[in-house]
């Protein structure tokens, strides 16, 4: 299995493994750094970028299907620019967000062109896709510099999110920005990037749930600061508070049902419990049982959010950084999958959570897990087209791998003491 660079001081005689990764962050910034050794390889590198663009790009523009959900948030703020409310059907694509995200379209829907509105679009999806390696890079061992870039080429959700246009990429962009800065100490404008988040879409608002369990008051004043004046903009812009009323009943509505027929590409708890046991023209269910659907949906949830909260007031790591940073990315992922739905192009946040777990998991066991989780998303993409029926738990490779990266990060979070465990 190929592996990555050993981490800075593994095989010096006079530095252990045991190096905690704030002492990387504290490195000469990026241009004092000397220029990358072996350069074909970068060179390479470069290529596989313009490549990933091009062909992503292409789909986006081109096929039928590219450009699902920016066509949503465009049909949105059209509707508020005719006074109209965004949610609801719209041309057969709802909007299901607040409704910060339509009325920041506006600008752009000034321009009078969609097509210039989503070259516009992909171009700042771009943009936050390299801020986010560039960020991460600064807190990584310089030999881990060219697998963080390769890192979201060969990520399937980051293709999808392309594709479709999907807004996820800006999420993603948010919590590594407010991972920096709450390791450099900037805690309130942490909590200022989590706020707006919250507004783009609701499920980071748990995130800041961490915080509060861990008396971080700094964070969660920055967000609740932040998230009250948007919120109080959002009001005055849509004319009054009718627009929230709208907003609430399509939620309560998506958290109820879902996306009914498409659950069997929905990799949330909601999703994986339907494949099981209701019934799906695209999924052989184990069998058609709603009360059990509801035990399973609710009891995992449940289970799950309670083992959070555990591992957040009672850990065991004594390392601080990957305390922190295994605890962010496991309320990350429960968050994702408490969802009513999970695409594979809402995973892009895991472009922060896998380099997370790998660095603080230094063993075999977290390749496997990766592995299931990186590998999977291609496996049940690949699947979608193999047959038009096919088993719940062949379709549910998605929802295990994200289980087992947040079960890794709690076992790590409660049950070790060390800050890196032994190569098994």
């Amino acid at each position: 299995m190929m592996e990555l660079p050993a981490p800075i001081g593994d095989g010096c005689p006079n530095m252990t493994s045991t190096v905690p990764l704030m002492s990387i962050s504290s490195r000469p910034s990026p241009p004092n750094m000397p220029i990358p050794a072996n350069k074909p390889v970068w060179g390479l590198i470069v290529v596989a970028w313009l490549v990933f663009i091009c062909l992503t790009f292409a789909y986006y523009a081109l096929a039928p299907s590219g450009g699902h959900d920016s066509d949503a948030y465009y049909l949105a703020t059209q509707a508020l620019l005719r006074g109209e409310s965004p949610y609801g059907t719209l041309t057969g694509r709802a909007y299901l967000y607040p409704p910060l995200l339509a009325q920041a379209f506006i600008p752009l829907a000034w321009i009078g062109s969609q097509t210039l509105y989503e070259i516009i679009l992909y171009i700042s999806f771009i943009g936050a896709l390299l801020v986010i390696i560039r960020t991460l890079a600064h807190h990584f061992p310089p030999q881990w510099a060219k697998w963080l870039w390769l890192m979201p080429i060969g990520c399937y959700p980051v293709w999808e999110q392309l594709f479709f246009g999907q807004i996820s990429i800006w999420l993603c962009l948010c919590f590594v920005l407010a991972w920096d800065d709450y390791h450099a100490g900037r805690h309130d404008r942490a909590g200022v990037w989590l706020a707006i988040a919250t507004w783009i879409k609701l499920y980071p608002a748990l995130i800041i749930g961490l915080f509060i369990l861990r008396r971080d008051w700094r964070v969660v004043r920055g967000a609740l600061v932040i998230g009250v004046i948007l919120g109080i903009i959002q009001t005055i812009f849509a004319g009054g508070f009718v627009i929230w009323g709208d907003f609430l009943h399509t939620i309560i509505a998506l958290a109820g049902e879902g996306r009914e027929g498409a659950t069997f590409e929905n990799h949330s708890i909601f999703g994986f419990a339907s494949r099981l046991f209701l019934p799906n023209n695209r999924v052989y269910s184990i069998m058609h049982h709603e009360g059990l659907f509801i035990i399973t949906r609710w009891g995992l949830t449940l289970l799950m959010l309670i083992i959070t909260c555990i591992g957040i007031i009672r850990p065991r790591l004594t390392d601080e950084r990957a305390q922190f940073d295994l605890s962010y990315s496991m309320v990350i992922i429960l968050a994702l999958l408490m969802g009513a739905v999970l695409w594979f192009s809402a995973m892009t946040p895991l472009l922060l959570v896998y380099p997370l777990v790998i660095w603080h998991n230094r063993m075999r066991l977290s390749w496997g897990i990766w592995a299931i989780s990186y590998i999977g998303a291609w496996v049940v993409w690949m699947s979608h087209h193999s047959a038009p029926i096919l088993p719940a738990l062949a379709l549910s490779w998605g929802t295990f791998g994200m289980m087992g990266l947040w079960g890794l990060c709690v076992w790590r979070v409660i049950w070790t003491t060390n800050t890196h465990p032994a190569t098994a």
